[in-house]
């Protein structure tokens, strides 16, 4: 059974008429299937009281936290808009209605252990059956195969398994545990992977399976660190915020407490900029800054030098200050800071929602903006199952009284 694509809807999003069959968990998958959403797709997210799909870092029963008088949490912020069907999966009734599902949906995205989807008889081998030119994205630790591949692993393991971990810190430190940028880095490599398949489907009907490794996916920001070794032998370790060609380049103290400025001088000109910028003080004409190969050589001192002009500074101040000059800086951000900076209010990456209680709360838009497309959130987070008597009877045509005899039996759970 297939389902031709429907004609785009009156807003014009990309991936209007799509529907996503949505088994993922933990940020990497809602991540994932967020950003499709937000071009348009319709997600139906397959949760289950019977196994814990709904569980993990930025799963339900994650902890959430109490912002201005508000509940909010990381599931929250990655389900917005989402329906929520409940099936059992181990179930054999559960199982048939999530193949009908599959079966008038154009993308599966998943994320758990290799082999988890297989078991419960919901594999791409399975699935293609039922719809011949499905998409199906499976995002694990390591990959479908290999040694490794059925390790467990959350974002701080990615980032640990990538060599991204041993590369984050302080020269005299250890390894620094990265967490939810790696999540949301696999997650978009995941978006990516899908919009591929769909554009295969749609262009050559054809189905296409993604086997996608999040250390992997990870490990290529520091492709680098990779050449320089393959290349040279030389196998590169932490070095704070410091460069390995830019000086200055790294975070300045600022007046106010737990103010800071990041500055970052990478040629000649701008270097010169940054001389004009403070006025050319005496001590930028030593001769140990006389170049970019000796600023770097020399570039604790120097930032010792700068730091002490910054720190009797706002970072407003300064940013607007050196910019004029031509030179890169900005203040290091805090989530208050993002919420009042100008430039993104006026972009509108800030999108306000309702949720269930009767409460609102705040979450950032895309990083994107798409000529002829609006990005439009209406609904919160479901609640586990919400939209199963809608979806089963709309779609698989189900009757009330059939729908009623699967909830005895706990197919639909």
């Amino acid at each position: 059974m297939t389902t031709a694509r429907q004609p785009l809807k009156a807003e014009n999003k990309p991936l209007a008429g799509v529907t996503i069959c949505d088994f993922t968990w933990a940020g990497v998958g809602a991540y994932s299937t967020f950003l499709l959403s937000m071009l348009g797709a319709s997600v139906i997210k397959i949760e289950s009281q019977s196994i814990s799909v709904g569980t993990g870092g930025s799963g339900r029963t994650s902890n959430p936290v109490r912002r201005r008088g508000v509940t909010v949490s990381l599931f929250e912020e990655l389900n917005a808009g989402k329906k929520s069907v409940a099936l059992n999966l181990k179930h054999a009734r559960g199982r048939e209605l999530a193949l009908g599902l599959v079966a008038g949906s154009n993308l599966v995205m998943e994320n758990f252990r290799p082999g988890v989807m297989k078991r419960l008889g919901l594999g791409y081998d399975d699935l293609k059956v039922v719809r011949p030119d499905l998409v199906m994205v499976s995002m694990s630790t390591s990959g479908g195969f290999g040694p490794e591949s059925l390790g467990t692993g959350y974002a701080p393991v990615f980032a640990a398994l990538s060599g991204a971990s041993w590369l984050t810190g302080y020269k005299d430190g250890p390894p620094v545990e990265l967490r939810f940028p790696v999540d949301m880095e696999s997650g978009t490599m995941g978006t990516f992977s899908a919009l591929m398949g769909l554009y295969r489907q749609e262009t050559l009907r054809e189905g296409s399976y993604f086997d996608l490794s999040n250390r992997e996916t990870f490990g290529a920001f520091i492709a680098d660190a990779f050449m320089d070794y393959a290349w040279n032998g030389r196998e590169q370790g932490r070095v704070g915020n410091q460069d390995w060609r830019m000086a200055p380049h790294d975070c300045y103290p600022c007046a106010g407490e737990d103010e800071w400025i990041v500055i970052a001088v990478e040629s000649e000109t701008e270097w010169d900029g940054l001389k004009r910028a403070l006025g050319n003080p005496a001590w930028m004409e030593d001769a140990s800054f006389a170049d970019r190969f000796l600023r770097w050589k020399n570039s604790d001192a120097l930032d010792q030098k700068l730091g002490d002009w910054t720190k009797d500074r706002s970072a407003r101040e300064i940013m607007e200050l050196l910019q004029s000059f031509g030179v890169a800086s900005t203040p290091s951000h805090s989530a208050m800071g993002l919420l009042t900076d100008t430039h993104l209010n006026a972009l509108g990456k800030f999108k306000g929602l309702s949720k269930r209680d009767g409460n609102s709360w705040i979450f950032f838009g895309p990083p994107w903006t798409l000529t002829g497309s609006t990005v439009e959130v209406t609904e919160p987070s479901p609640e586990l199952g919400q939209h199963s008597r809608e979806v089963l009877t709309s779609r698989l045509g189900l009757s009330d009284d059939e729908f009623d005899e699967l909830v005895e039996q706990r197919a639909i759970h």
